[in-house]
């Protein structure tokens, strides 16, 4: 990679990263009023790595999961999913119901009602800070809860991504209350189309 590009790597990833973390944080204020107590971030780490390497880094493409999807739509698409254990799930259940921890053994109707309550706000409260921010119209699609395999789960976004470009933006994150932490991993896709509007807005 040449040093101009790698600059302008640099800087996209840069602005890129701003963007997504303030997004978070408006999410998780909005999650914060809808279980009425504070949702802070206590770990923020964002990289670009290959599309072929995501499942591994996520914990392996055989890995059982439950995983949060909401689509972009608008200006341009892309894919917003939130993956977490099977157990820490359960654990975000409990603390968006406000049951003691260990409380939820599975994923019935209501706790898949909570996580996709999770994934409206999370989707809603992020790209409405990234329109804000970029002067674009970006909308997100109703949220779809999966327990399934991490290869599974990933295959259509990580399909329709591989169509464009060889590599995305994958955030891991901790979500703390007081007494509680949720560790998981936000994975930010925005389709070619997306990545170059961003990049022709980051340019100017």
């Amino acid at each position: 990679m040449t040093k101009r590009k790698t600059e302008v790597f640099e800087t996209r990833l840069s602005r890129w990263t701003e963007l997504v973390k303030e997004g978070t944080e408006e999410a998780l204020s909005g999650l914060s009023r809808m279980v009425g107590k504070k949702i802070r971030i206590t770990a923020f780490d964002l990289k670009v790595i290959p599309v072929s390497e995501v499942a591994d880094m996520v914990g392996g493409a055989e890995k059982e999961v439950v995983s949060i999807y909401v689509g972009i739509t608008g200006i341009a698409t892309g894919h917003i999913m939130l993956v977490y254990p099977q157990q820490v799930a359960f654990g975000l259940v409990d603390m968006l119901m406000d049951c003691e921890y260990g409380t939820t053994r599975e994923l019935g109707t209501l706790e898949a009602s909570a996580l996709a309550e999770v994934g409206n706000i999370t989707g809603s409260f992020l790209l409405n800070s990234m329109a804000y921010n970029l002067g674009m119209r970006l909308m997100p699609t109703p949220p779809q809860v999966m327990v399934d395999m991490l290869g599974a789960v990933l295959s259509i976004p990580l399909t329709d991504i591989m169509k464009h470009r060889d590599d995305l933006f994958m955030m891991s994150t901790v979500f703390a209350t007081e007494g509680q932490s949720i560790i998981g991993t936000l994975l930010v896709m925005p389709s070619g189309e997306l990545m170059d509007l961003l990049v022709e807005e980051f340019s100017e």
